[in-house]
């Protein structure tokens, strides 16, 4: 082998595994963002629940109780 054929064989291997880094990285953030989300939601339905002491319903368009 040359030592240009060694050079690109190298630079391929460090931009494979450069690729598989930036893949974990990603999916790392993704599941950050989706605990985040899912935290902020469990904030919004305790903050909503805790502001009304009395009982909540749901009705139907129709006006009946669900």
């Amino acid at each position: 082998m040359t030592a240009e054929s060694n050079q690109s064989s190298d630079s391929d291997a460090e931009g494979a595994a450069l690729r598989q880094r930036v893949a974990e990285l990603e999916q790392q953030f993704a599941r950050l963002v989706r605990a985040q989300e899912h935290d902020v939601s469990q904030e919004d339905r305790d903050y909503f629940f805790t502001l009304s002491p009395d009982m909540l319903c749901v009705t139907s368009f129709a006006g009946y109780f669900q």
